[in-house]
C-alpha cells in the first residue's frame, strides 16, 4: 500500500511538472533608435508587434516567438520612414516581419537575466543574447529590455562606415537600438 501511495504522488507531480499554460501579450511597446557614424545625431520611431506566442512549462518560459510587423515602423519624420522601409534597408514588402525566438527557457522569476534566441530581419536568422529584465505587476508579468542589432549582418549596408569608408557625415551607425516592453498574462490563470 505504501509503494501505491508513493507511486500515485511521484505521478501526480510529473504530471503537474509537465503541464503547459499558454501566456497572452496584454500590452507590447517596441522602440528604435538608430544614430549617425560619427555625430551625435539620432532618429528613434516605434513598431507594432504582429503576433507571439509565449508557453510556460512549470515556472520556465519554454517558448517565446516574438514577431514584429515591419509595415509599422513609425517615426515623426515621413522621408526617412519611407526610406527604412525600401530595399536600402528593410524592404518591408517583400520582407514584412522580424521575428525573435527563444532558444534556450528561460525561469519565470523577477530579476534580471541573459536570455538566447534567434532574430531574423530579412530572412536571415542569427543567434542574439539580449539582457531581459523581469518584474511583477499584479498577477502579470512584464518583460524588458534592450539590445543593439548590427544591420549590416542583416545585409542592410547602406551607408555603413565598415563598407564606405569615406561617407564622413553621411555614415550611418552600424548598430541599432532595439528597445520593448511586454506584459504577459495568463489570460485567467493565476501566475505564480
Amino acid at each position: 500500500m505504501k509503494n501505491i501511495i508513493v507511486f500515485l504522488f511521484l505521478l501526480c507531480s510529473c504530471t503537474l511538472m509537465g503541464q503547459s499554460s499558454t501566456l497572452e501579450v496584454l500590452t507590447s511597446e517596441i522602440n528604435w533608435k538608430g544614430k549617425a557614424a560619427f555625430n551625435a545625431y539620432s532618429l528613434a520611431g516605434t513598431l507594432q508587434l504582429k503576433k507571439s506566442e509565449f508557453v510556460l512549462k512549470g515556472e520556465s518560459l519554454s517558448t517565446a516567438t516574438i514577431t514584429m510587423d515591419m509595415k509599422t515602423i513609425a517615426s515623426d519624420n515621413k522621408q526617412l520612414i519611407k526610406h527604412l522601409k525600401s530595399k536600402d534597408f528593410f524592404e518591408v514588402k517583400r520582407f514584412p516581419e522580424a521575428t525573435f525566438s527563444l532558444s534556450e527557457a528561460v525561469t519565470l522569476v523577477a530579476g534580471e537575466q541573459l536570455v538566447e534566441g534567434m532574430l531574423t530581419v530579412k530572412s536571415i536568422s542569427l543567434p542574439i543574447s539580449i539582457p531581459l529584465v523581469i518584474t511583477k505587476k499584479g498577477e502579470n508579468w512584464v518583460m524588458s529590455g534592450t539590445v543593439m542589432v548590427d544591420r549590416t549582418k542583416y545585409g542592410i549596408k547602406f551607408n555603413s562606415p565598415t563598407y564606405f569608408e569615406k561617407l564622413k557625415e553621411q555614415a550611418i551607425a552600424d548598430e541599432f537600438e532595439l528597445a520593448f516592453a511586454l506584459e504577459l498574462t495568463a489570460g485567467g490563470q493565476l501566475l505564480k
